[in-house]
């Protein structure tokens, strides 16, 4: 599928080509997430590291379109380091043959010479061959082949054999019997899975607000472009449904926070349940202000849309009610954002208190949310300034997606919190 979408966003243009894109850096994050758990055995830091540069390369394409310093970065240099750590996986796992590796490490390198834009003009297109070959191996191999079952199993199964074994020697060099501490594992462990599914839920939906949010945001605005109302109104209706499919995209990532709500209070509950609850509450606002708001974009699209508008409002005032819409809708996104800042702020403070996540990364979570309240409040104050005050949700952006992989991946909850 990536190769597909990917192939067709490289030779289709236009609004498929745009469409295509998008597909492709979707399927990517989940062929990333499939990776990590394929070479978590081999090693989890690694393999964590290389997930974590695979999606700042997802995201560093689209978030060019809005921040200037992101357009610089080419997401392929992104992807050779990616190509690099997975090859190295490879080459020291027990599961894949090690020319798989050594394909993907040339991959890599390719890719890396896109650091340097006038050496991968130079290149071109001879340094696109590498990775093509590299990661074309590697997928027609997984499709055929897949991995060794057996030899993945054991390697997984390496470290938890070693602490199992560690554990039952002290148990007996201690006097104390194995079979005690077997019963109450077992009696904490519905609990503590339970929380974890919670906790992975929270992680993919905090990656799925950001998916949805951003190819609703970024469809919208490539069918608008730029011009006056009728020039807008004009690809509106050429791209009726397309523009329809943006908005519901929007609305999803709406509706979706209130499950992203939801699913952090069950997780964090065991913390603190009063403070949990309370941030479930401010996220909730915003979901449901969010929605409410979600009407002023369908009311847009009918002006856009009726053959009427021009006709009984003209020009000059259709534009007018367009922009009394716009308006109405900036208001309603910085107040949801507000509910939406102070139920993150609580809820990273929950993460900090728990340790369920790295403190640092919980701290800086409290200071992006803090930042968001300061943008938002900023915004509705002096709207002149909105456009330089937005750049304040790019700490947030970092924090959510690094929060939401970690849950996913790496989240450790703790019995004694259970």
């Amino acid at each position: 599928m990536t190769f597909v979408t990917g192939g067709s966003s490289f030779f289709v243009r236009g609004k498929l080509g745009f469409v295509a894109g998008l597909l492709a850096g979707a399927c990517y994050i989940v062929v990333t997430l499939l990776f990590y758990y394929i070479f978590k055995p081999v090693s989890r830091k690694l393999s964590l590291l290389a997930a974590c540069i695979s999606l700042a390369g997802c995201i560093v394409g689209p978030v060019g379109l809005f921040v200037r310093v992101a357009s610089h970065i080419n997401p392929l240099v992104l992807f050779g380091f990616y190509c690099l750590l997975i090859g190295y996986l490879i080459v020291n796992s027990t599961f894949l043959p090690r020319f798989l590796g050594v394909l993907m490490v040339l991959a890599g390198f390719s890719w890396l010479t896109f650091l340097s834009p006038q050496l991968a003009k130079t290149l071109s297109p001879f340094n696109f061959l590498p990775g093509v070959v590299g990661e074309g191996a590697l997928t027609v191999w997984l499709l055929l082949k897949g991995v060794d079952s057996e030899r993945w199993k054991k390697q997984a199964a390496g470290p938890q054999l070693r602490s199992n074994q560690s554990r039952a020697e002290f148990h007996t060099a201690n006097g104390r019997p194995e079979d005690r501490m077997t019963q109450i594992e077992v009696a904490d462990s519905t609990a503590e899975r339970m929380q974890l599914v919670y906790a992975r839920l929270s992680g993919f939906l905090f990656l799925w607000l950001i998916i949805t949010g951003l190819a609703g945001l970024l469809t919208e605005s490539q069918i608008l472009g730029s011009g006056d109302f009728a020039a807008a109104a004009r690809r509106v209706v050429a791209s009726e449904h397309l523009y329809r499919l943006a908005l519901s995209s929007a609305l999803i990532e709406t509706m979706s926070a209130a499950l992203l709500a939801f699913s952090l209070y069950v997780t964090l509950k065991p913390v603190d349940s009063l403070l949990a609850q309370l941030a479930m509450y401010f996220r909730l606002g915003e979901s449901f202000i969010g929605g409410a708001a979600m009407m002023f974009s369908f009311f847009k699209l009918r002006v856009y849309t009726s053959p009427d508008s021009l006709q009984a409002f003209g020009a000059a005032q259709s534009q007018a009610l367009l922009d009394l819409t716009r308006a109405a809708g900036f208001a309603s996104y910085n107040v949801s954002a507000l509910f939406f800042s102070i139920g993150s702020l609580l809820f990273f403070y929950l993460f900090w208190k728990s340790g369920y996540i790295p403190r640092t990364l919980s701290a800086f979570g409290v200071f992006a949310s803090a930042v968001v309240t300061i943008t938002c409040f900023g915004s509705l104050i002096f709207p002149e300034y909105a456009g330089k005050l937005q750049y304040g949700w790019a700490p947030m952006a970092i924090a959510e997606v690094t929060t939401g992989f970690w849950l996913m991946l790496g989240v450790k909850i703790q019995r004694s919190q259970v």
